[in-house]
């Protein structure tokens, strides 16, 4: 039936992913807790990840190598560990995805520094 063909059709739209070619995303405004970290690997051209006024309190790391980014907006989230200039686009997303590159370095030299005790 329609229906179920329908159901069918979105769950699968669902556990494939954003599509490769998404540019923009506009989530703002949904109360966002989280952002999963890995799923931003299979959007390589997005340009523009609005994430305004949500409830976000950390970035994921994989943010900071998406190739494409130029507007990353995030004003209206407690991010606590982000400066306020960077939040406010001081320096624009370039310079918010420098400090985002910097601290996954500091989180993989972290782990591995784990791993070899």
């Amino acid at each position: 039936d329609p229906a179920s063909q329908a159901a069918a059709a979105a769950d699968a739209a669902a556990d494939s992913g954003p599509p490769a070619a998404l540019t923009v995303l506009d989530v703002s405004d949904n109360k966002l807790r989280a952002l999963p970290d890995l799923a931003w690997l299979g959007v390589p051209g997005l340009a523009t990840l609005d994430l305004r006024n949500n409830d976000l309190r950390v970035l994921p790391p994989a943010l900071a190598f998406l190739p494409g980014l130029k507007r990353l907006p995030l004003s209206g989230n407690p991010l606590r560990a982000v400066r306020r200039s960077l939040l406010e686009g001081e320096g624009g997303a370039a310079a918010l995805l420098r400090w985002l590159r910097t601290r996954a370095a500091e989180g993989a030299a972290a782990v591995l520094d784990d791993w070899s005790r």
